[in-house]
């Protein structure tokens, strides 16, 4: 008996997952019905410190509380040096603060220490930019795309001196465009974001922001510089 089929989807079964939906069947199918459909979820393992979610968790809420209180391009580069570590100090420890599942100081000294020399030498890539305000941080928005319906939570928009917007997607490691255009694409988010919208943003671009010690860099599309 080749069985091969999977049930097909009944209307009191929700998938949950929001773009990973696309990723995972995308890279397989199968993969994707154990992972959103049986909800099959591997072994957690024992880390010494925090664990790359973690620290990506740290880092996604940092740059929030941070473009909370700057705003804006303008604000930024009006900083003095003192100013803006201070700025990046305490976004780190509010984020820290709201985080209740870290316990270890040693651990969470240590993170503070990085994710401050992270933090300043990204800024120093946002402040090369055009004029630019960051109009929503870890956004959510719905997105169509055939029948399916997708909830994604955008981690920031920009809105540009012409009016129009560009999506930022943080990323901690290598990025390639070339995840984007395959058939079969490898990281589905960010082509996205260039379908309508539930917000109706005018969106001129897309793009990853690659925080990575020794390798900070925008990689996307746009059809302007921005």
């Amino acid at each position: 008996i080749i069985d091969d089929q999977a049930p097909p989807l009944s209307h009191l079964e929700t998938i949950r997952g929001g773009s990973s939906i696309l990723k995972h069947q995308s890279a397989c199918p199968f993969k994707a019905f154990a992972t959103l459909r049986l909800l099959a979820r591997p072994i957690s393992t024992v880390e010494i410190g925090l664990t790359p979610q973690q620290a990506g968790t740290l880092l996604h809420k940092s740059l929030e509380l941070f473009w909370g209180k700057t705003k804006d391009s303008r604000t930024l580069n009006a900083y003095s040096e003192k100013e803006l570590e201070e700025e990046v100090g305490y976004a780190i420890h509010q984020a820290i603060t709201s985080e209740h599942t870290f316990s270890h100081d040693t651990f969470l000294l240590i993170e503070k220490k990085r994710l401050a020399r992270l933090l300043k030498e990204w800024l120093l890539i946002e402040k090369q930019r055009p004029a630019f305000t960051v109009i929503a941080k870890e956004q959510h928005q719905q997105y169509t795309f055939g029948e399916l319906t997708i909830n994604v939570q955008l981690d920031r928009i920009d809105e540009l001196s012409d009016g129009s917007h560009l999506v930022i997607d943080y990323k901690t490691g290598l990025t390639r465009l070339s995840s984007w255009f395959s058939s079969r694409p490898d990281e589905p988010q960010c082509p996205l974001y260039c379908l309508p919208n539930d917000k109706m943003l005018t969106i001129q671009g897309v793009s990853f922001a690659q925080v990575k010690a020794g390798d900070m860099q925008f990689k996307g599309l746009s059809h302007e510089s921005s």
